[in-house]
């Protein structure tokens, strides 16, 4: 039997799980990085844990932290293009994950001030704003692939030569300077709603999920299914459908789902005569499924939490009926 144990962070299975949107896949680190990635994963673990449990952390260490880390672990572990070296990270990657920690740093650092001097911003905090952006821009192009990447280009170039547009388009156009100085130095840019989301909520679900697929709970997702309809017509493929809609409740992520219970749903659907094709596109279809249940909803419903100041409890409450319908 299959183990559905999905693999560690940052050590890829063959099948490429771990890759992103854009179909790229972490490294490989030598050692020596391996021991840095895990010491800021570490680091970031137990300062976002110790903040939900105490609610000490100020808006720019709460924020800052994660993207900073966040951006300095992507450049470690995704490569700059897919002919790069794959064993280690080059001088290139490893500079850019300390300018990425640099200019957050200098961000969380300067908070105070840059709030005090919000439209009159030295030529520095200019400086630092355009590394910050195109830094993100590189780290969102590593990681999910080009397409994300060229829709935030394309936003940019949007907002810059506004006046050319057709006129039902056309708009004064923001200065680089300007534009800038708004995406990195204030609170609505970068480090505006989707980051707080994401270090507020999303990263304490993932750490939950982890610990109990870590702690034997992700076996229990597949062997109660099992138990209960693992001998009755179609029974792999219902295995399938409900191992991945309760696995779908701790992780929120397709790719998470499908390495966890996949790897065990799909060889047996496929040892009990289903074409492979049909039993991968039973998993994933069910796996899908898995961001629409609560209480995770794949970021969603903290999103819409956020924006339209709903309560999460009210949005999963009401989220758990077309939950329901779709596996139905």
């Amino acid at each position: 039997m299959n183990d559905p144990t999905p693999p560690a962070p940052g050590t890829p299975a063959p099948q490429d799980p771990d890759a992103g949107a854009g179909g790229r896949a972490p490294r490989r680190l030598p050692p020596l990085f391996q021991r840095v990635v895990r010491l800021l994963a570490a680091a970031m673990g137990a300062f976002y844990i110790y903040s939900a449990v105490f609610g000490v952390a100020t808006p720019e260490w709460h924020r800052g932290l994660y993207l900073g880390l966040t951006f300095a672990m992507a450049f470690l572990l995704y490569l700059f293009r897919r002919g790069s070296p794959a064993e280690r990270p080059s001088a290139w990657d490893v500079a850019f994950a300390a300018l990425s920690l640099g200019a957050v740093g200098y961000w969380i650092w300067e908070y105070g001030g840059l709030a005090y001097r919000a439209g009159a911003y030295t030529d520095l905090d200019y400086y630092v704003s355009v590394v910050g952006v195109l830094l993100s821009l590189e780290a969102c192009r590593r990681v999910t692939g080009a397409a994300m990447s060229l829709v935030a280009v394309g936003a940019l170039i949007f907002a810059y030569f506004g006046p050319y547009f057709p006129e039902v388009l056309a708009h004064r156009g923001v200065p680089v300077r300007r534009l800038a100085e708004y995406l990195f130095l204030t609170d609505d840019g970068v480090f505006g709603v989707m980051t707080n989301v994401m270090a507020t909520y999303v990263l304490i679900f993932m750490y939950l999920g982890s610990f109990m697929s870590r702690s034997g709970a992700g076996k229990f997702f597949i062997d109660f299914p099992l138990s209960l309809i693992g001998r009755t017509v179609g029974g792999p493929a219902k295995v399938a459908v409900v191992s991945s809609a309760i696995f779908g409740t701790i992780s929120g992520a397709s790719v998470a789902n499908i390495v966890a219970t996949g790897t065990f749903t799909i060889p047996l659907m496929k040892r009990s005569g289903f074409r492979p094709h049909v039993a991968a596109a039973v998993e994933n279809t069910a796996s899908t499924g898995g961001q629409l249940l609560p209480p995770v909803m794949g970021v969603g419903a903290f999103i819409m939490a956020e924006l339209t100041g709903i309560s999460y409890g009210h949005i999963a409450l009401v989220a758990a009926i077309p939950a329901i319908l779709y596996y139905l």
